[in-house]
């Protein structure tokens, strides 16, 4: 027998058969076991002599008066310091015995034998112990590592198919979070196969076991990396609180896939991406719409455990296998929440990703819930918008629209920028415009946003509105002609020779992009072309200060320049930097570049000079 994972020396995970991995691992002396009226049905019969305390199943239990319960029946047994608690059951069960134990005689040591898939995966690894109060999740509780925690992929046989369902989706999201593999292994089956399968199941459970392993081993007590495997809870946990639908995996399920949606807003996650999310989740059967409105799931954030003063840890995708922690106000959360929307969350392409390979009958009942859910939607009315503001909704498929503000004192020259559609669009133009608009305050004038190349059709031809979103595989080789963009010349100047990108200094900038780990992009789309860039990545360029500082680099092309995709792509990457911890960034401009103005609205500040160019430095904290 070995021990499949050890964390920190004093909690180890086995992979195998309960019958015999037990009977090595409990230590000698009294058992009791803490277990739920049907695990105990299901798999009562332990090969090792245990007393028994049973309570009752489902999240009403999972309270502190459960806990009395099991600290009063262990006094009257005359238990004592030495007497070792082995919870067997799923999640519920394990949370409550880990708890009772942890506090029980200021604490007595324990185990688990986890009986549902969830339980297997997330809840009985990494020694979090808690119970409900008043419906908040696990709002007392304890860090405490069980000794050991037997994993039996065999015991998942009786499970119904809605639980082993609830499992999955914290399997999906471990695989988000750190595993690329774990998630394709997961995608490229259907259900029945993760049910049948046991090789394929076992492979599943260990992977995702192994994720939470190696992330609790690196911060046991959620001071900084563990806040990862929160991937959906936030929302997930105001579903359950609002709302009695939904089971704690459905929950994660819908929160991981909204907060997907949210990371793309950010330009922080590719569509593409996104949408293999919500696609391997709604081929598992999940149905990915709120049960609740998102003003009410944020009513329920504003009381999350994990909230610090008026701050969120938000977790955030960045790719499948990635992820990043940004500290977030709860004011710009429920800005940018109610910008992604608490509808369907797999709508058009997505939601076919999402239904296929469904059981017919599954697959009908999953599209007439969105249908229902989307036609009791409210649309954005003349009600929900600020005052003086106009919207463009040119027939997005997603649902954005387009804003400009013509207040001089907020946006200056380059006013347009791109911002998602929502609920109410004053939390979206908050959220993007950031502080220049007060928590209060409305821009001046709005008006409809149209862009087009004047050196082609004129500013009076349309062109669709661009879409801020990441660099693509594959586009690197435009931050070639962006770099040649960037460099500014003054009215009636000739223009620079291309040859001047030969030069190492600037070559450096562009060269084999992406290969480094510190490499980001945010590119402006409009009609299909890429007509803007801000591309970040550490180096000694010219705006160099400090090593591991990024320099960035900025362009936007003629025809679309003065219409706020400059402001747009900024403030897009300087969120992304803020969210990945980064102190500061630098850049260098000519003096009489006009991105100058824009630099220093965003918070950037002249450092260094030059008698043509500035350093710029913008703090990040």
């Amino acid at each position: 027998m070995e021990c499949a994972f050890d964390i920190r020396h004093c909690s180890r995970i086995y992979l195998g058969a309960v019958p015999e991995i037990l009977p090595q691992v409990l230590p000698a002396g009294r058992v009791v076991v803490v277990s739920d009226t049907e695990a105990d049905r299901l798999h009562g019969g332990l090969p090792v002599a245990c007393e028994t305390v049973l309570i009752g199943r489902g999240e009403r239990i999972k309270t502190l008066s459960t806990v009395e319960n099991i600290h009063r029946r262990l006094i009257a047994a005359g238990a004592d310091r030495k007497t070792f608690i082995l919870g067997v059951g799923g999640g519920i069960v394990t949370d409550i015995a880990g708890f009772a134990a942890s506090t029980y005689m200021r604490g007595v040591p324990f185990g688990f034998v986890p009986t549902t898939l969830l339980g297997q995966v997330d809840a009985a690894v990494g020694g979090k112990n808690g119970v409900n109060i008043d419906g908040y999740k696990n709002m007392a509780g304890t860090f405490a590592q069980p000794q050991f925690v037997v994993c039996d992929p065999a015991l998942l046989r009786t499970l119904p198919d809605r639980e082993f369902r609830a499992g999955l989706a914290e399997a999906v999201k471990a695989g988000i979070i750190a595993d690329e593999e774990l998630f394709a292994a997961i995608e490229e089956a259907d259900f029945g196969e993760l049910r049948s399968d046991q090789a394929l199941l076992r492979r599943v459970v260990g992977r995702a076991v192994g994720v939470k392993v190696a992330v609790v081993a690196r911060d046991e007590r959620e001071a900084g990396e563990r806040r990862k495997l929160n991937l959906g809870h936030t929302l997930a946990h105001a579903i359950e609180r609002m709302s009695g639908r939904m089971n704690h995996g459905e929950a994660v399920a819908v929160g991981t896939v909204l907060m997907a949606r949210a990371a793309v807003r950010l330009g922080m996650l590719a569509e593409t991406e996104c949408r293999r999310i919500a696609g391997a989740l709604g081929r598992l059967g999940f149905r990915l719409t709120p049960p609740v409105s998102m003003d009410r799931m944020l009513e329920a954030v504003a009381a999350d455990k994990k909230r610090e003063g008026g701050t969120l840890h938000v977790v955030l995708p960045t790719g499948i296998g990635s992820c990043t922690v940004c500290d977030m106000p709860l004011g710009e959360f429920r800005a940018l929440m109610g910008a992604v929307g608490g509808g369907a969350a797999h709508e058009g392409a997505e939601r076919e990703d999402c239904v296929r390979g469904l059981p017919a009958d599954v697959r009908a009942e999953v599209i007439a819930g969105d249908a229902a859910q989307r036609d009791a939607s409210m649309p954005v009315g003349a009600d929900a918008r600020p005052a003086a503001v106009s919207v463009s909704d040119s027939g997005r498929s997603d649902g954005s629209v387009a804003v400009i503000a013509a207040d001089s004192a907020a946006c200056a020259s380059d006013r347009g920028t791109y911002v998602p559609g929502g609920a109410t669009l004053c939390g979206a133009v908050r959220a993007v415009l950031g502080s220049a608009i007060g928590a209060d305050a409305r821009p001046a004038a709005v008006s409809n946003f149209r862009c087009g190349p004047s050196d082609a059709c004129g500013r009076e031809n349309p062109v669709p509105d661009p879409i801020v979103r990441p660099l693509r595989k594959g586009e690197e080789p435009l931050l070639t002609e962006f770099l040649y963009e960037a460099i500014w010349r003054g009215a009636g100047q000739p223009p620079v020779p291309r040859t001047v990108l030969q030069q190492p200094a600037l070559w450096r900038y562009v060269a084999g992009f992406g290969s480094r780990p510190d490499d980001r992009c945010l590119v402006a789309e409009a009609g299909g072309c890429v007509v803007g860039a801000v591309w970040v990545r550490c180096i000694r360029g010219f705006g160099y200060i400090a090593d591991g500082v990024p320099e960035c680099a900025l362009a936007v092309y003629d025809g679309y320049r003065g219409r706020g995709i400059g402001t747009a792509l900024l403030r897009g990457m300087l969120r992304r930097l803020r969210c990945e911890r980064y102190d500061r960034i630098s850049l260098s401009v000519q003096k009489a570049n006009p991105a100058v103005n824009l630099y220093r609205r965003e918070g950037f500040s002249v450092v260094a000079e030059t008698d043509e160019e500035y350093v710029m430095v913008c703090p990040l904290r």
